[in-house]
């Protein structure tokens, strides 16, 4: 049958029901373990399964879930490069359904309904005008509107979802882009920003402040802004971050801090512009930058999610998407970035991949071997592998003659072009069996452009690389709901986030009391004497952990709240002195004392020491108890602090008495042996020197940056 939709005639040869929407038949949801050896308890679900066809789940600091978790958004290509032909999709993981919407590009969520917008190709005149319709879809209620034109390359809405922000694009005029916002409803037109420029301008989701990319060039002189804010009309620009300390950047979920990747993980406070504290926020090195979570207590990278509550972090799986290109081809990883989004709780992690997660080998390298190392790759395991064939580490095609149990031997350096890098210990090796596409889906009329206008038969099979599908990551369970007993009624309250919750399961005696989840908002009947309790169940179907559990000894009706109560706290602070539990006033009045900050779930989260009444330290302690920041104090003032991975110590900053950060020193672990990484000194906020392993030094003169001999 054929379905018109946003006015494009599309083929359809099942239509399903998905809310107020319609859906392709597609294949489901794949739910399975990842065969890498080193994270074989780690779950992944893929979405898409078409490898000839790219599917995009938006840029690493753009949003793709919508703000109930229950949808992510994607643009499909479905006709190689051809933008006009691009399709908008939506899979539903409630329904486990994927829904065509129309044609289009960069479909945006809303930050506080489930609306999702999208620029659409009209045909008629120029796209700053009549030529692009950007299309406002309310997904609960199926209706469409065209709230104005002209706006191609859309940002996001500001905290209120007042304004969508974008740019026009003036092809053939200086600047090329314009920064515009256009009001969000019927027969609106884009507002110029400030003076225009700028581009992919993303709000706070929070605040009243706008990030957009606005660097002079990538090699730029290195004070002049790589990305500035100003306010939601575009006026009152100022710096975000320099070119000197730039790297990829996102607004951390909550809006309180703009993240910089390419480093130790940092961030700057909104409402601070450089020069200014870029703070360390965690134990670990990010590269594209992303926002996990609304909470703003999480943020993730390629297999990496950091928790700022306790400065730690933890590994998922790697996504190993990576298109084998020719040598000569510079950065061209746009293509195949993985871009990574938290899900709105935090629990999961949409991200792309090239590669047959679900199939591909894995091996990891055991010994690093040069760029010309042509004997043999020593690796943990060569299991699955075939006795002879081509691995990929990184963008390069190694071929062996055989195998042992742990070494490919006879190397090929280089196979078809590509460039021979040097390899690390515990680098990743894939097969390149997994990054082809298999015989039956190489359709030459699918290719995009950057893949035919790069490759020959030089090249062999390169040409047939698999294009990105769409994959989650399980980062961590759902937090628990917690029930409590108030005025006579028993109340389920939603864990600390929530905003993904379908509905809770309720336990009587370790036996669920109905067959279908709870909805929030309205109440069930306990039958009577037991110990209950709930687990929260998400949109996408996703259990959390168990509540703490309530005993009652008669029947008792359970309210099943949507919001946590003012009256209700998740942490409580424990005051010890003299060898035991005192009052807050008895504890600072004595010449030491401890604050533990006792978390109803997760018990002991932080540590204070007080001496005479003034705090003297913090440590912010892990799921294990282990410490991970520890932040010493000056009089009541942060003085230094300093982040711990598992091999020791990994920064250090110290501060000031007015609060500003001086110095910084960064280390690198080989082999359990610490090294330095980096080391940068302040004055005030901005940078000043800096010290780079293996000797080189910066330091700032006059607007420039220069290497000191």
């Amino acid at each position: 049958m054929f379905r018109t939709i946003d006015g494009a005639m599309l083929s359809l040869t099942l239509v399903l029901t998905i809310g107020c929407l319609s859906a392709h038949a597609q294949a489901g949801k794949t739910a399975f373990k990842d065969p890498d050896p080193n994270r074989s308890d780690a779950t992944l679900w893929r979405l898409t399964h078409d490898p000839a066809v790219r599917d995009y789940a938006n840029y690493h600091n753009t949003q793709c879930w919508s703000p109930d978790g229950r949808y992510i958004s994607i643009n499909r290509w479905a006709n190689g490069t051809a933008k006009s032909r691009a399709e908008i999709h939506l899979y539903d993981l409630h329904k486990d359904e994927d829904t065509l919407i129309g044609l289009g590009l960069y479909p945006r969520w809303a930050n506080r309904h489930n609306w999702l917008f999208y620029s659409q190709y009209t045909g008629k005149g120029e796209s700053f005008e009549e030529g692009i319709a950007n299309q406002w879809l309310d997904v609960d209620t199926g209706k469409t509107v065209t709230i104005g034109h002209g706006i191609e390359f859309l940002g996001e809405t500001d905290s209120q979802d007042r304004w969508l922000y974008g740019n026009q694009r003036f092809r053939g005029q200086k600047p090329e882009l314009i920064a515009v916002r256009m009001a969000i409803k019927e027969n609106s037109k884009p507002e110029v920003l400030g003076n225009g420029t700028g581009k992919r301008p993303l709000p706070s989701r929070n605040h009243p402040v706008l990030m957009m990319r606005n660097k002079i060039a990538s090699e730029g002189p290195p004070f002049t802004p790589s990305r500035t804010w100003s306010d939601l009309n575009g006026k009152n620009m100022r710096t975000a971050t320099a070119l000197v300390q730039a790297g990829h950047q996102s607004w951390l979920g909550n809006g309180e801090y703009h993240l910089v990747g390419n480093q130790h993980l940092a961030g700057r406070k909104w409402n601070e512009p450089f020069p200014s504290n870029l703070h360390r926020l965690a134990n670990c090195h990010f590269s594209d930058i992303s926002p996990c979570g609304f909470s703003g207590r999480w943020a993730c990278t390629n297999g990496r999610v950091a928790d700022l509550r306790t400065g730690g972090s933890w590994t998922f799986s790697n996504a190993r998407s990576q298109i084998c290109f020719p040598e000569e081809v510079g950065d061209a990883s746009e293509a195949y970035d993985p871009d990574h989004k938290g899900s709105p709780d935090g629990t999961k992690v949409c991200f792309v991949s090239n590669y047959d997660l679900e199939k591909g080998l894995v091996a990891h390298v055991a010994v690093t071997a040069s760029r010309t190392e042509t004997g043999k790759l020593e690796v943990t395991s060569t299991k699955d592998f075939p006795d002879s064939g081509d691995i990929t580490y990184r963008g390069e095609v190694i071929g062996y003659k055989s195998k042992t149990e742990t070494s490919f031997v006879g190397l090929t350096r280089g196979k078809y072009e590509t460039k021979t890098l040097a390899i690390k210990v515990g680098g990743m090796l894939t097969s390149l069996d997994g990054r082809l596409l298999p015989a039956d889906k190489r359709d030459p009329a699918k290719l995009p452009q950057y893949m035919t206008r790069v490759f020959d038969e030089k090249n062999g099979p390169l040409l047939w690389q698999r294009q990105t599908d769409i994959y989650v990551a399980i980062v961590r369970q759902p937090d628990a709901p917690h029930l409590r007993l108030r005025s006579g009624e028993i109340q389920l309250i939603p864990g600390e986030n929530h905003w993904e919750t379908f509905g809770y399961r309720i336990f009587k005696d370790g036996k669920p009391l109905a067959a279908e989840p709870v909805r929030p908002g309205t109440t069930m009947n306990l039958p009577g004497v037991g110990s209950y309790t709930a687990i929260a169940i998400e949109w996408s179907g996703l259990e959390g952990k168990p509540s703490l559990p309530l005993e009652i000894d008669q029947a008792a009706k359970l309210a099943i709240l949507s919001d946590q109560p003012e009256d209700f706290f998740w942490t409580r602070d424990v005051w010890k002195a003299a060898g035991g539990t005192v009052t807050e006033k008895e504890a600072l009045a004595s010449p030491t004392a401890m604050l533990e900050i006792v978390h109803l779930q997760d018990g002991v989260i932080a540590l204070e020491t007080y001496n005479k009444g003034i705090v003297t330290r913090r440590d912010d302690l892990d799921h294990d108890g282990i410490a991970r920041r520890k932040q010493y104090y000056n009089a009541g003032v942060l003085d230094k602090r300093d982040y711990f991975a598992d091999e020791g110590i990994i920064s250090s900053e110290i501060f000031d008495m007015q609060g500003w950060k001086t110095e910084e020193t960064i280390w690198r672990y080989k082999h359990g042996k610490g090294t330095l990484r980096d080391r940068w000194w302040y004055e005030q906020g901005m940078p000043v020197k800096r010290l780079l392993s293996g000797g080189k030094t910066y330091v700032k003169d006059g607007e420039d940056w220069v290497r000191k001999e």
